[in-house]
Formats: structure tokens, C-alpha cells, sequence
């Protein structure tokens, strides 16, 4: 429930272009935010009450994507994704409350997986392989509470 009334609100710069919009509730950042340069938008945000609180998307260009992360309450939580400017995936990182939680997948600029790691809670813990571009084991390591095993 919402308490208080919601007020949308624009920030221009000394030229008159378009620097931020979004709302505010009780003074704090309330749902949707944008943020632009030169009027052209740069990332967009979803708070709650003045916590970042939703998709988080941070872009290159207009309809070019080079972040999406979700938050909840203040916190990353869920899936981590960034891009290269050609949209290629790069990384792939699971978060649960801030931390890194489950497996996290880097990727070379051809798209071929460059390195597998989990995690648990924030911590290194599991399987650790790097691939060379061609697909081939580099090296493989396994993790205990954040040490590699021997």
C-alpha cells in the first residue's frame, strides 16, 4: 500500500535536455527511474520507497543493452547479465541477496564460454573450469568454502 502522494518529476540540463524522470513518493525514488544524456536514455531502474527494487538496465545505446541485473531491497538478487556493445553475452551471474549464488558463466567476445565457477552464498565453493577459445580445458579447480581443494 501506498502512503503519501506520488509526484513525477523531469530534471533538464542548461540546454534543455532531458537528464532524469521518474517519481517521487514522500521525497524518495519511487518506481520506474530513467536516466538520460543528451535526451537520450542511459539506464532505467525500479526502486521502492528509495531502494533500488526490480530491473536495473543500463544501456549503450537506445535498444542496446549492456547491463540487466534485479535487485530487491536495496540488494542484487536474480539473474546478472552483461553484454558487448554487439549484444553478445560476456557474463552471466546468479545473486542472491548481494551475493553470488550458483553458477557464474564468463564468455569470450565470440560467444564461447571462457569460464564456469559456483558459488555459494558469496563464496567460491564447486567446480572451476577455464576454457581457451577453442573449447578446450585450461584449467580445472575445485573449490571449498572459498580454497581450492588439493
Amino acid at each position: 500500500m501506498t502512503i503519501g502522494k506520488e509526484e513525477p518529476f523531469t530534471l533538464y540540463d542548461e540546454n534543455g535536455q532531458k537528464q532524469a524522470s521518474g517519481i517521487l513518493l514522500d521525497g524518495k525514488l519511487h518506481k520506474g527511474y530513467q536516466v538520460f544524456q543528451d535526451g537520450v536514455p542511459q539506464a532505467s531502474m525500479h526502486y521502492r520507497h528509495g531502494v533500488l527494487d526490480g530491473e536495473f538496465i543500463a544501456l549503450y545505446a537506445p535498444h542496446e543493452i549492456a547491463v540487466r541485473m534485479h535487485y530487491s531491497a536495496g540488494k542484487l538478487h536474480g539473474l546478472s547479465e552483461h553484454y558487448m556493445r554487439d549484444g553478445q553475452l560476456i557474463r552471466r551471474a546468479p545473486h542472491v541477496m548481494g551475493r553470488l549464488h550458483g553458477v557464474v558463466q564468463d564468455f569470450y567476445p565470440n560467444g564461447k564460454l571462457r569460464e564456469q565457477a559456483s558459488f555459494k552464498m558469496g563464496v567460491q565453493d564447486g567446480e572451476c573450469v577455464r576454457y581457451a577459445m577453442d573449447g578446450r580445458v585450461l584449467e580445472r579447480l575445485v573449490y571449498h568454502a572459498g580454497k581450492p581443494k588439493t
